[in-house]
């Protein structure tokens, strides 16, 4: 017989604070799906039933509230977009790059363990980290070892004028601006964010 998300709660004798810290959702969307405000992303679902060790289909939810397909791929349900503000804080902070390097790295992650509690879109905020990470640790190869390679095959260690690395690194922040805002753009139009970048975080 079914169960709703709260009646298995109680049963495994857990806070709401407790099942957010076991299954790393949030406290406002457990409270949202036990009061049938929300009906959870497959995402959110399905971490809720591994922490309280349920199968998916022994849980009652509540169909009342409809979810897009594409609001689904982001992994977030219709009612909980006004996260996006979060989310957009996080993608932004990566452009403090243009200040200083791995400030891209740095800034995003602190502002994830910032809204880490109340962020109801963990898994893309962490697509947004890892995107940043892959691109961090890519420049830094790109920078090192393409101008070596050239310099031993061509003889070449500048271009007009500045070394081969600095070409190479501004061709690289300006891939890293043009992904983050797209990221943006993504985030507003509610379509899938990163979809290319594996979970390495």
């Amino acid at each position: 017989m079914k169960k709703t998300l709260k009646e298995y709660r109680e049963i495994k004798q857990l806070t709401q604070h407790e099942l957010s810290d076991k299954s790393n959702v949030s406290v406002r969307t457990i409270q949202r799906i036990e009061k049938n405000m929300s009906v959870g992303s497959p995402f959110v679902i399905k971490s809720l039933c591994k922490a309280l060790q349920i199968d998916i289909e022994s849980l009652e939810i509540n169909k009342a509230e409809l979810e897009s397909n594409e609001v689904q791929k982001m992994g977030i349900t219709a009612d909980e977009i006004h996260d996006i503000k979060e989310l957009k804080y996080i993608n932004f902070s990566s452009l403090l790059v243009l200040i200083f390097p791995f400030f891209n790295l740095i800034f995003p992650s602190l502002l994830y363990r910032i809204y880490r509690k109340v962020l109801i879109n963990k898994p893309i905020a962490l697509r947004i980290i890892n995107f940043q990470t892959i691109w961090t640790f890519g420049t830094l190869i790109i920078i090192i070892f393409i101008p070596a390679m050239v310099q031993a095959f061509f003889g070449l260690h500048e271009y007009s004028g500045h070394p081969l690395f600095i070409w190479l690194y501004f061709l690289c922040i300006v891939i890293n601006v043009f992904i983050t805002f797209d990221t943006a753009i993504r985030l507003n139009k509610s379509k899938s964010i990163l979809p290319y970048i594996p979970n390495i975080l």
